[in-house]
């Protein structure tokens, strides 16, 4: 069954995701979540790690591999913005990564993101660039994920 699974991840589109995350403490001490996803460039698993890797470098930012909270979790991240290592449980606070994963997401944004979002400030997490790189910044066609590479325009 495993062996047919990686078959499956061997042969889907793959794409890269600008997530945002933000965590807002309630009054009965569990956290509020809202997130915003969006599909940066879509293509081979290979490819999408690669680019990953190369915008990674180009910004300066840390590339981490799973989350040690999830062991079966093997997703490499480049992280723009970090929560805080002290996991204060009294102030917002908010995570901003690009990652790879099998392209079966669309862009979306929840509705209380903006809001928490802005709540969390404008503060630089570790590994942040002091320059975005220009190849993080390509936006894909609203109807879904970009059948392009970050560095070609597509056919029209």
């Amino acid at each position: 069954m495993l062996a047919l699974f990686e078959e499956y991840l061997a042969t889907v589109p793959w794409a890269i995701y600008d997530v945002r995350r933000t965590f807002s403490p309630r009054s009965d001490g569990r956290f509020n979540h809202a997130r915003t996803v969006k599909i940066l460039d879509t293509g081979s698993r290979e490819t999408m790690h690669a680019q990953l890797r190369a915008c990674a470098q180009a910004a300066r930012l840390e590339v981490t591999v799973g989350d040690h909270r999830f062991p079966d979790d093997q997703h490499s991240r480049a992280w723009r913005r970090r929560r805080r290592p002290d996991k204060s449980l009294l102030i917002s606070d908010a995570e901003h990564f690009l990652t790879v994963a099998p392209a079966t997401a669309v862009n979306k944004t929840g509705p209380a993101f903006p809001r928490a979002w802005a709540k969390t400030g404008s503060r630089r997490g570790a590994g942040s660039p002091r320059r975005r790189s220009p190849a993080l910044d390509h936006q894909p066609p609203p109807e879904g994920p970009a059948p392009f590479s970050m560095n070609r325009r597509r056919a029209q």
